[in-house]
């Protein structure tokens, strides 16, 4: 279980609509960490460019984890 508060601060639970756009958002990250990783395997890309994809798949990992995490923390997620 995910601790959802800080020492000074507790994370309010998603309501379900948030809920809902929080999946919605997590998946679409995680496509698209998909599709950065995918597209970053082309022999023929420049260095620069798959250092553009790879942070961009990183970054959207991170962002898609936060997501899950944030509904790991709601306890009004489901209803």
């Amino acid at each position: 279980m995910v601790s959802n508060s800080l020492d000074w601060f507790s994370l309010p639970s998603p309501n379900r609509h948030e809920a809902e756009a929080l999946r919605v958002v997590g998946r679409y990250l995680s496509r698209t960490a998909d599709a950065a990783g995918t597209r970053r395997l082309q022999p023929s890309l420049p260095v620069e460019e798959r250092m553009l994809l790879d942070v961009l798949r990183e970054q959207a990992t991170a962002w898609a984890a936060l997501c899950d995490g944030l509904l790991d923390t709601g306890t009004n997620a489901e209803g």
